[in-house]
């Protein structure tokens, strides 16, 4: 006979199937799992507020409202990840719209002066306004349609142009011969270029 015992122990077991539970105590449990108060919830289900600990102490209820807690919390990190995935998806902003937003930053007189000012800096260097070196600056690099025009209409570099020394700009072949008639401002020590 001990035999069977012992077999019989260690056979397994189908797990315990939960029974449903009632319609009103469903309720009470998914209004609970959903943050509700004891006392809503059993409002909610129909149920004077005064009952609130009777329906949570009926058997399975507080099974049901755990896993109900673990479907949504489960649900939510779903959601999430899924989000996070999206977010880190395609770039909706192109070249147009962070022109047009540091654009909008530079010419609004609301800003301070430092922001204004790195706004259009930005702009310059976007659009290619500032040569690195004096190759470029000879390749017309960065060049406004207005500084063009007027160095083919006088021949001289435009004042916002002349950066550097003014030896190292006449030293440059191809640039025309009215450049030596820029000096060195002698008030500064920086290369300020002055028409002389």
């Amino acid at each position: 006979m001990e035999h069977k015992k012992k077999r019989a122990v260690n056979a397994q077991e189908p797990p315990a199937t939960v029974p449903a539970l009632a319609a009103h105590l469903e309720i009470f449990a998914k209004a609970v799992a959903e943050g509700a108060s004891h006392i809503k919830a059993a409002a909610t289900c129909g149920r004077r507020p005064g009952s609130a600990s009777f329906l949570y102490a009926q058997p399975g209820v507080k099974e049901r409202i755990a896993e109900l807690q673990t479907i949504a919390r489960n649900a939510t990190e779903k959601a999430m990840a899924e989000n996070a995935i999206k977010l880190r998806g395609a770039v909706d902003i192109d070249r147009n719209e962070i022109i047009n937003i540091l654009s909008e930053i530079a010419r609004d007189t609301q800003q301070p002066g430092r922001v204004r000012v790195h706004a259009a800096n930005v702009l310059s260097k976007i659009f290619m306004l500032q040569p690195k070196n004096l190759k470029e600056l000879k390749s017309f690099y960065g060049w406004t349609s207005d500084e063009l025009e007027e160095y083919g209409e006088t021949g001289e570099v435009p004042v916002r142009r002349r950066y550097g020394s003014a030896e190292s700009v006449r030293r440059e072949e191809g640039w025309p011969s009215r450049m030596s008639g820029i000096k060195r401002s002698s008030s500064r020590p920086c290369a300020t270029l002055i028409p002389g």
